[in-house]
């Protein structure tokens, strides 16, 4: 993903220099969490981490599904009043 990074921050609309620099913070947030995670992983144990990580994810994807959901349903309920509206006006 880091080998990619930079155009991926390019196409979300930063400049050259902004991407690397978004590139670079990744990359040190990425080696801090790392950092972190070690002795983490030493004292509560994998086990213990993954069903925690298996809950937080779950959250994540539910709440991105709910967004996701709300977002196109609105688009529909939007899309179907305007072609109501422009199928019900009389332009003879």
């Amino acid at each position: 993903m880091f080998y990619y990074s930079a155009t991926i921050f390019k196409n979300a609309g930063l400049s050259e220099k902004s991407s690397q620099y978004a590139n670079l913070g990744a990359g040190f947030i990425n080696f801090v969490v790392s950092i972190i995670a070690i002795p983490l992983v030493n004292n509560c144990g994998r086990r213990i981490l993954t069903i925690i990580s298996l809950f937080g994810a779950g959250i994540c994807l539910a709440t991105l599904g709910t967004v996701i959901y709300v977002i196109v349903s609105t688009f529909l309920k939007l899309l179907i009043f305007h072609l109501y509206v422009v199928g019900s006006l009389n332009l003879d």
